[in-house]
């Protein structure tokens, strides 16, 4: 194991001046394993020499480096596709069309046109197609069933939980069911909050501009 003291002698942030030993520390990453990396960076098989290829200060530094980086990059990563799945999940139809008199519903985009590109396009990422028919226009938004169940996995609605049940002893031990799917309501809430307030702020910094 590589002690702080040995890592905190290399900056890791520069590529190694030898092109094998950045081949190496990348695959290391990459491969998340030293020994494949070693062989794949062309040096010869010795899963000894690997250990303390690995050891060196700059290569050391330099792996740790790529590790934080691939991690930052799976956590935005993650976050993108968490709140795409939002979108969807919340989308309304009202948002699309408008009801006339009558009762009849219409497409009209005014609504979304009015809100600045970022929230617009945040708004639109919930519609599957667009279409027109000789009865008019045919909108479809994206499954919003289906990205409700993928939130609800995500934030541990799949979990198994407790029923109530009374022991021998009498005692009764028990993880309600209702307690997870009150968490799962707040975390999805909480989800759909940071998206309307984020559409009612663009709506407002572009009435503020006209």
């Amino acid at each position: 194991m590589v002690s702080h003291i040995e890592i905190a002698a290399g900056n890791g942030a520069i590529p190694l001046k030898k092109s094998k030993e950045e081949a190496f520390a990348r695959l290391s990453v990459a491969l998340d394993s030293i020994h494949k990396a070693y062989e794949e960076a062309g040096f010869k098989r010795a899963r000894g020499n690997a250990d303390r290829k690995a050891r060196q200060p700059n290569i050391a530094a330099r792996i740790e480096y790529l590790q934080m980086e691939a991690a930052k990059l799976a956590g935005v990563a993650l976050g993108r596709v968490l709140m795409e799945m939002a979108r969807v999940a919340y989308a309304n139809m009202d948002d699309f069309v408008s009801i006339d008199n009558s009762g009849y519903p219409h497409l009209d985009l005014t609504g979304i046109k009015s809100l600045s590109e970022e929230d617009r396009r945040s708004r639109m990422a919930a519609v599957k197609s667009v279409s027109y028919t000789e009865h008019g226009p045919k909108f479809e938004l994206h499954d919003k069933c289906g990205a409700l169940r993928d939130l609800k996995k995500h934030l541990g609605g799949d979990a198994p939980t407790k029923i109530a049940h009374t022991t021998p002893d009498g005692t009764e031990s028990w993880n309600p069911s209702s307690d997870v799917a009150d968490g799962i309501a707040r975390k999805l809430d909480a989800i759909a909050d940071r998206i309307v307030k984020s559409g009612m702020a663009g709506a407002a910094a572009q009435g503020a501009k006209g």
